[in-house]
């Protein structure tokens, strides 16, 4: 298990140069958006329009903070996207439009390369001491609203974690599980990696 802090998080403009994005991690490190097998990012949306596109890349996209959003994607219709919802699901290389629904938002989103890894991310509301377990080849697990301490092996680490951070178990790990106790009722986003044969 180890932590990463907000603070180390890399920002970077969009495919497209409509905005700035967060990267929180990717795989391989500092890989080039058409180099990428996996990656996680934040984004600030403050106005309507196109998603950047890409090939061969399967998405998940959730609201951290805002109103939402109303994404129309190709085939699908408009779909709306608010905090508190389950991630949305989609391909990257089909074209997606974002109109807001009231004001700036800000979302996470996670990518895989299709045909070499894919993903779920799922939003778990979590109160005092909660066992993340890694179910894939990589669990990642991103921190809202609250601060605590992540026990690793044998759950004797205390590393220390804030808001923002992100825990990482991944096949590096010494273990296969963090037992993350937090100071207060908040939210964790969960994406789970899992090659494909």
């Amino acid at each position: 298990m180890r932590i990463l802090h907000a603070s180390t998080y890399a920002v970077q403009p969009w495919k497209n140069g409509g905005g700035m994005t967060t990267e929180i991690i990717a795989q391989p490190p500092g890989a080039s958006f058409d180099a990428i097998d996996w990656r996680i990012s934040m984004a600030r949306v403050e106005r309507a329009g196109p998603f950047s596109m890409f090939a061969g890349i399967d998405r998940s996209l959730g609201v951290l903070e805002g109103e939402g959003m109303l994404l129309a994607v190709d085939g699908r219709g408009e779909i709306a996207l608010k905090p508190g919802m389950h991630p949305l699901t989609f391909p990257g290389d089909v074209p997606v439009e974002a109109r807001l629904i009231d004001g700036p938002i800000l979302d996470l989103g996670v990518m895989t390369r299709r045909g070499r890894w894919r993903h779920y991310l799922s939003r778990v509301d979590v109160s005092g001491v909660f066992d993340l377990t890694r179910r894939g080849d990589v669990t990642i697990a991103v921190v809202r609203s609250a601060s605590g301490t992540a026990d690793g092996q044998r759950f004797v680490d205390g590393q220390r974690f804030v808001d923002g951070d992100t825990i990482v178990i991944d096949e590096t790990s010494r273990a296969t599980a963090a037992r993350l106790d937090f100071s207060a009722p908040c939210n964790l986003w969960i994406a789970d990696f899992w090659r494909v044969s």
